[in-house]
């Protein structure tokens, strides 16, 4: 379909309903069968203008596109989803907060089907902008590009921006067995969090990142050592990074020292931050990791900062047994979410 002729279809909104019609196929879902037991919950942040519009003007059903929820719109028509629609504007956990919406409707039986995921256009040149002010950007040091984003390591500078957008389809046990769907994985835990410390950055002990995982993991009725690997949330910023490795270590560690069997990994080193979509990628990576059993890398990785935390990051992908892995998401605004997602084994 031409979505460019719809009279609400942004370059946001047209991403978003690509991935999710994308992911729908995949699933052999079919939304308009399903009534009003499918929803839709988008994640998206900002729906940006054309930079143009500021020196030509912006007309009214150009305005009528900049709403947050108009790829939630588009993707409920073109996918002729007649449940829920919901948007989501929660920074960088975004989707993450969508699929955790999605994931206690179908717990309370009011959905048997979501479709979660978020669009993001991270490199609109107002957010690259405001990056910068924060001091939050990757700066240009170092000789190559793909060298910026350097999660954990200690030259890491700031995060490299990048626009994407990625949906799930949840849906509950039963259903998916009655119409024998092929299950990818499972979403045994979740949690969803607010810290009140400071906008742009958390408690410097991580403590509230800890907070957010123990209780992702206390909801999947799990123990830390049920954890063999961690999609950490790794966006190269100083702040993150150190408080993120502080909480992992925190956690995970016993005496001072990781499981063998326990690993971390930021695809965002490969993939850069694409804010609001980034949980959602980084969930569908973690199903991939558990699908094939393999970790994969955190490009860039040297050695960490002076006194920072030494985790097991892993510098180049391999095998490993993982029966559980957490997903970690940690926002602007002290939006914290985790997930985990366990290996599906068919009976």
């Amino acid at each position: 379909r031409d979505w460019s002729s719809d009279v609400c279809s942004s370059d946001l909104a047209q991403l978003g309903t690509a991935a999710a019609m994308s992911s729908i196929r995949s699933s052999n879902i079919e939304p308009h069968s399903l009534g009003s037991r499918c929803g839709l919950l988008v994640g998206c942040n900002k729906n940006l203008p054309d930079i143009s519009v500021f020196s030509e003007g912006i007309s009214f059903d150009e305005i009528k596109q900049l709403r947050q929820d108009q790829a939630a719109h588009l993707i409920a028509k073109t996918a002729g989803i007649e449940g829920l629609a919901m948007t989501f504007s929660d920074a960088c956990v975004s989707g993450v907060s969508a699929i955790i919406s999605g994931q206690r409707r179908i717990i309370s039986g009011e959905l048997d089907v979501a479709i979660c995921g978020a669009t993001e256009q991270a490199t609109h040149p107002i957010m690259q902008l405001s990056f910068a002010k924060l001091g939050a950007l990757a700066t240009d040091y170092l000789a190559n590009p793909e060298s910026y984003s350097r999660p954990f390591d200690k030259l890491r500078s700031g995060c490299v921006l990048a626009d994407g957008s990625a949906f799930l389809v949840l849906e509950s046990f039963s259903h998916a067995l009655n119409r024998r769907a092929k299950i990818l994985a499972l979403l045994v835990g979740s949690s969803r969090q607010s810290e009140a410390y400071k906008v742009t950055t958390t408690r410097p002990s991580g403590e509230d990142y800890s907070r957010s995982m123990q209780f992702a993991i206390d909801s999947a009725k799990l123990s830390c050592n049920d954890i063999e690997h961690i999609n950490a949330h790794g966006t190269s910023t100083p702040n993150n990074d150190l408080c993120e490795g502080l909480a992992i270590h925190n956690l995970f560690t016993r005496d001072d020292v990781f499981p063998s069997n326990f690993s971390v990994t930021s695809t965002k080193s490969a993939l850069g931050h694409s804010l609001g979509v980034s949980g959602v990628v980084e969930a569908i990576l973690s199903i991939e990791t558990l699908r094939n059993q393999l970790v994969l890398p955190t490009l860039n990785y040297e050695e960490p900062g002076e006194g920072e935390v030494n985790l097991p990051i892993v510098k180049n992908a391999h095998s490993q047994p993982i029966n559980n892995i957490l997903s970690n998401s940690f926002g602007f605004g002290g939006e914290n979410a985790c997930l985990i997602f366990s290996k599906y084994v068919q009976s």
